[in-house]
Order: C-alpha cells, then sequence, then structure tokens
C-alpha cells in the first residue's frame, strides 16, 4: 500500500500548479467562464423566487417561536447551499468533460501519458457517466447531513468529514476509469487503503467549491489539484519513467484483494510458481 502524507494540501497545489502553467490556464478560462455564469445565473434566480417562500413558510411554521431577523439568517444559509447544490448539478453534467480533459492535461505534463493510451472518452461519454448513481447518492449527502451544521464545531466538522469523503470518491472517478477499478467494492478499498489522505483532500476540496461565487472556480483547480496526487501515488508504487505501474490492480478482484491482506501467501505462491 502507498503512503502519501498530507493529502489535504493538494486542492492547494491544484491553485498553483494551475497559476504556473499557461497551458492549462489558456485551457480553463472557457470552463471557469461558464461555471460563473451558471452560478451567478442560480443564485439570481433562487433568490428571486425561492427566498421570500422559504422566508414565510419557515418564520410561519417550522420556527415561529425565533426572531424573524434569525430566520432571515436561517433562510440565507438554506438558500446560499441550495445554490451551491444546483450549480454542482449543472456544473458537473454540462462541464465535466472540461474538467477530465484538464486532468488528463496535467498527466501529459507531469509525464505519465501511457495511463490514457487506452482511452477513449468522449464529450458524450463524459456526460453519461456523471449522469449516475453515485452523483445522486453525493447530493443527498450533502443534504441529509446538513443540519449538522447546527451543532456548533463539531457538527461542522462531521458535516465536512461525511462530504469529504463523498467528493474524493466523486473526484478519482476519472483515474479508476483510467485503472480500470470499475466495480464499487474495489473503488472502496482504493478509498480505505488511502483514507486519511482521501478525507483530509476531500474536506478541503469540498469546502473551497462550497464557498459562494467563487466556490465554481475551484471545480477546475480540485481536477488539477487530485490528478497531481494520483501522478504521486503513481510514481510512489515505483513508475517514474512512463512505463505502467501496479497501483489499481491490487484491487481489481477478489483474488488481488487476498493478496494485498496476506502479501507472505502472495510472496510464498509466487516463489512456487518460478
Amino acid at each position: 500500500m502507498v503512503s502519501i502524507v498530507n493529502g489535504y494540501i493538494y486542492p492547494i497545489r491544484g491553485i498553483f500548479y494551475l497559476l504556473k502553467k499557461k497551458q492549462l490556464r489558456k485551457n480553463s478560462y472557457l470552463p471557469i467562464f461558464f461555471s460563473l455564469i451558471i452560478d451567478l445565473a442560480v443564485l439570481i434566480l433562487l433568490f428571486k423566487f425561492t427566498y421570500t417562500p422559504q422566508y414565510d413558510f419557515i418564520n410561519d411554521h417550522i420556527l415561529k417561536f425565533f426572531w424573524a431577523w434569525l430566520n432571515k439568517v436561517i433562510t440565507f444559509i438554506i438558500v446560499i447551499i441550495e445554490v451551491y447544490i444546483v450549480a454542482m448539478i449543472v456544473i458537473n453534467i454540462f462541464l465535466c468533460y472540461y474538467f477530465e480533459k484538464t486532468f488528463d492535461q496535467v498527466l501529459l505534463l507531469k509525464g505519465y501519458e501511457y495511463l490514457l493510451e487506452q482511452d477513449d472518452s468522449t464529450c458524450i461519454k463524459s456526460l453519461l457517466r456523471n449522469i449516475r448513481l453515485f452523483q445522486l447518492l453525493k447530493i443527498i449527502c450533502a443534504i441529509v447531513t446538513l443540519p449538522l451544521n447546527f451543532i456548533p464545531t463539531v457538527g461542522s466538522i462531521a458535516y465536512y468529514f461525511c462530504n469529504g469523503i463523498m467528493q474524493a470518491w466523486d473526484q478519482q472517478d476519472r483515474y479508476f476509469e483510467l485503472k480500470k477499478i470499475d466495480s464499487t467494492g474495489d473503488q472502496w478499498r482504493f478509498i480505505k487503503s488511502h483514507f486519511r489522505n482521501m478525507v483530509t483532500y476531500g474536506v478541503v476540496s469540498f469546502f473551497l467549491e462550497s464557498l459562494p461565487i467563487i466556490g465554481v472556480v475551484f471545480n477546475i483547480t480540485n481536477a488539477v489539484g487530485i490528478a497531481l496526487y494520483d501522478c504521486k501515488l503513481e510514481k510512489k508504487s515505483g513508475n517514474a519513467d512512463g512505463k505502467s505501474s501496479d497501483v489499481g490492480s491490487e484491487f481489481n478482484g477478489a483474488s488481488s484483494s487476498e493478496e494485498q491482506l496476506n502479501p507472505k501467501k502472495s510472496r510464498s505462491r509466487g516463489g512456487k510458481s518460478k
């Protein structure tokens, strides 16, 4: 198992790497522009058409024993989160292809083009892959865990922890595709084997994307960050010269999982077969 310390630093590294590489910056202008347009449009529409009805409902039926100004604050927070959720759905569906290409471009810049040799992704395939059950589960998790934020400090930590796991898992989708880690069980074994790094990466990544307005910019920098993390995985596994590494093979199938859990037994079988 490969161990990398400080997974949380990779969303930040993604920002600086994007700023450093002119080619990445050039290709990020369009998705960032459209992301901002989508986010602003959703923000204006939801505040115009949903803020007042939600405030009236909360103030008159749910929290009528609270002060009116406090209910306004609560309604404001709810609408902001609704903006994030709606914008996240729209952006992931229509701009997912750009995020994948950003990920791929980082692989090329870092010298790991072998991962893309058998890739046959198209814009349509990227779109269909992002309209999947996992995206729905990610959205449900963000909504269901939302009340945790009303518990001071501990609740907020728990909220970002739960959604951080889902965020990291979702952003590893492209790497899973390239490494042929297809089943949910195999993907979970991968996440679990890098659990601390995946959680810390996901928490920071989720926090950056949930920031009002500017959060959409971090969709593209997080794609860079997770690509840098996966390049580090490839390098740590002994691959630094463009040859295929064994990262991911240990998570494909039950026999590989058994070998991972019983390395001595695995080496023993390998020695007998020589």
